[in-house]
This record gives structure tokens, C-alpha cells and sequence, in this order.
């Protein structure tokens, strides 16, 4: 019994290791629904839910608020941060990386009281962001985003719905 060949491992070292695992496949996982066979990856819904759900891990690692702006009718989205100044802020929306031609961003809604102001979502540096419903049109087909302040995944649900429908 006291043959050092025989050793097993002790709990606490099954359990720093189930610890790390988990936190690797936590923040691994979320990253591979973009390549889910029926996702089709490459498709403007799923680049812009993408880009919603890198834009809350990025203001958590990176520790600053992160803006995404929404342009209704342009099919185009910038992102903006609370670091830039004026100009950054001016280019940033002249540029407009995120072009998502054929998708139409119909508006955005709030919870409450609360209007859009500017179409614009917030993500904070705590990791989480405004509740906010966005409504799409791609073609005759009628989507909504909804954002839940802190999840990181976005539910997208068939047909145009507001607030009063989800609650």
C-alpha cells in the first residue's frame, strides 16, 4: 500500500483541473456557434449577432464601454468606444466597417419610457448591456433581436415583437 508507483491524484488537484477545463470551455463555446452547420456563418444575421456578442466580451477583457450605432434604413452599424474623441468618432461612422446590405434595421426598442437615443446600444466594461429589441427586415422575412443585459447570447425571434409580447 505504500508503493509510491500506486499514487493516485488528490482532490484537490481533480478539482483545479475540472476548474480550468470549465473555464476554457466557457469562454470557448459560446465562440463556435457561429460554425454550427445550419448557421450558415457567413450570413448578415449571424454576423451581426457576431458582432452584438464580441462587442460585450470585448468591453469586459478591454475594460471600457463600447457603442454600436445604427443607422435604420442604411443596413450599416459602427462601433464606437468612450475613449475616442470627436474626430475618431466622425470616422468611425464615415467608414462604416459593418455594411450589411440586403438587411434593414427597422428600428430599436427599449424597456419602459427609455427612446433610442441616436440608435444606439451600450455595452459596459462590466461585461454587460442595454436591454434593447432590435427589429430587422431581410427581403419579406421579419426578425427581432432581442439583448438581454447579461448574457452574452442573443435570441433571435421570428416576426416583429416589442416588449409587451416578451413580458
Amino acid at each position: 500500500m505504500n508503493n509510491p508507483a500506486a499514487r493516485g491524484y488528490t482532490l484537490v488537484e481533480v478539482v483545479v483541473v475540472i476548474a480550468v477545463i470549465s473555464i476554457l470551455l466557457y469562454v470557448t463555446v459560446p465562440m463556435f456557434n457561429r460554425f454550427l452547420p445550419g448557421d450558415q456563418g457567413g450570413s448578415r444575421i449571424s454576423r451581426l449577432v457576431v458582432l452584438i456578442q464580441s462587442l460585450k466580451q470585448n468591453a469586459r477583457s478591454e475594460n471600457r464601454d463600447y457603442l454600436l450605432h445604427m443607422d435604420p434604413g442604411m443596413s450599416r452599424v459602427w462601433v464606437t468606444h468612450e475613449q475616442m474623441d470627436d474626430q475618431e468618432a466622425g470616422e468611425a461612422m464615415v467608414t462604416s466597417t459593418f455594411s450589411f446590405s440586403g438587411l434593414v434595421f427597422e428600428d430599436l426598442e427599449f424597456p419602459g419610457d427609455r427612446q433610442a437615443q441616436g440608435q444606439t446600444i451600450r455595452f459596459y466594461k462590466g461585461g454587460w448591456s442595454d436591454m434593447a429589441l432590435i427589429h430587422l427586415r431581410e427581403g419579406d422575412r421579419l426578425l427581432t433581436l432581442k439583448l438581454e443585459p447579461f448574457l452574452i447570447e442573443v435570441e433571435q425571434v421570428q416576426g416583429r415583437v416589442s416588449y409587451q409580447d416578451c413580458m
